[in-house]
């Protein structure tokens, strides 16, 4: 039986789903429509369908999109059904990179959408899957799209400069990063690392024990799968796929991130696209932080379009 986690701040997130609701004119034509970027488990895309909304979900993991329709399916009937009235919903979902985001709206008739949705973070369930972890495995993966031919983190580890493990740690915000490459470099030189001894080497040579979920790891998977090249092409298309009035809602989990969207959104406002709805971001409150101690690092961002 497939088990999911819950979605980080679903209800700050279904509050400004339905703001844009009451905002909007013309819902006796249609529902809103809102590109889910990163899908994943589908937990995100079950707020926005409970709400009224059609919803394209897109993930680069094949595996994501699997578990994202079982998901949804368990609480739809009739999912892949074209909507017909209000009650009714769309959804269709495609595993793809952010560049393709134009392309596949076309294919599927939508000329713009209401929403850009992304939410950043990994699934726990990645964080302990043989393929996109550390997690008592001998070379790591961690590619979302098996078939690309690009370095996996095994390759990344044995063969990335000193000075590039340097910046990918240092971007991440990881404290003591030039001890943790230091170690790496050194130890790869006597035999090539096996990913499952990594955090062994560190916490031999002083370096405090790293856990499969920490930084360094999700570091090394946001390098493997250029996440950072991909958030600035998702923010850069925002302008040519989303209607005046609609909104972008991302959230971030940590700093790397959270600067380029917050960078973005400054840039669009002093362009005069829009306006930052969250001057400040929106973390967490104690009663979610109780239930899931792990979102105490997330940051919900929104900005609102009102020129394109």
């Amino acid at each position: 039986m497939i088990s999911y986690h819950p979605s980080a701040m679903t209800v700050e997130i279904k509050q400004f789903v339905d703001s844009l609701i009451c905002d909007s004119g013309y819902l006796n034509e249609r529902s809103l429509r809102v590109v889910d970027a990163t899908l994943g488990d589908g937990g995100h895309s079950e707020v926005f369908l409970k709400c009224g909304c059609s919803v394209l979900g897109l993930d680069m993991d094949k595996e994501s999109i699997e578990r994202a329709q079982k998901r949804l399916n368990k609480i739809f009937k009739n999912i892949d059904s074209p909507q017909d009235s209000l009650n009714k919903f769309e959804f269709q979902c495609f595993q793809s990179r952010h560049s393709q985001i134009k392309k596949i709206m076309k294919k599927i008739g939508w000329k713009k959408c209401d929403i850009v949705f992304a939410d950043l973070g990994a699934r726990l369930d990645q964080l302990y899957r043989e393929d996109m972890s550390f997690h008592g495995v001998e070379e790591a993966d961690m590619r979302f799209d098996k078939s690309e031919n690009t370095l996996t983190a095994s390759e990344i580890l044995n063969s990335y400069s000193e000075a590039q493990l340097n910046k990918i740690f240092k971007e991440s915000g990881i404290k003591g990063y030039k001890k943790i490459t230091n170690e790496i470099v050194r130890n790869r030189h006597i035999s090539s690392m096996p990913c499952k001894h990594l955090s062994e080497v560190l916490f031999e040579n002083g370096v405090k024990r790293i856990h499969p979920s920490t930084k360094i790891f999700m570091a090394l998977r946001r390098e493997v799968n250029r996440e950072s090249q991909e958030l600035d092409l998702l923010l850069n298309s925002i302008l040519e796929i989303i209607r005046a009035g609609g909104i972008g809602v991302f959230l971030t989990w940590h700093s790397a991130e959270d600067r380029q969207v917050k960078t973005f959104y400054k840039k669009m406002e002093r362009m005069g696209f829009g306006e930052i709805v969250t001057k400040k971001p929106i973390q967490p409150n104690e009663s979610e932080l109780a239930r899931m101690p792990q979102v105490r690092s997330a940051k919900l961002r929104v900005f609102k379009f009102n020129k394109i």
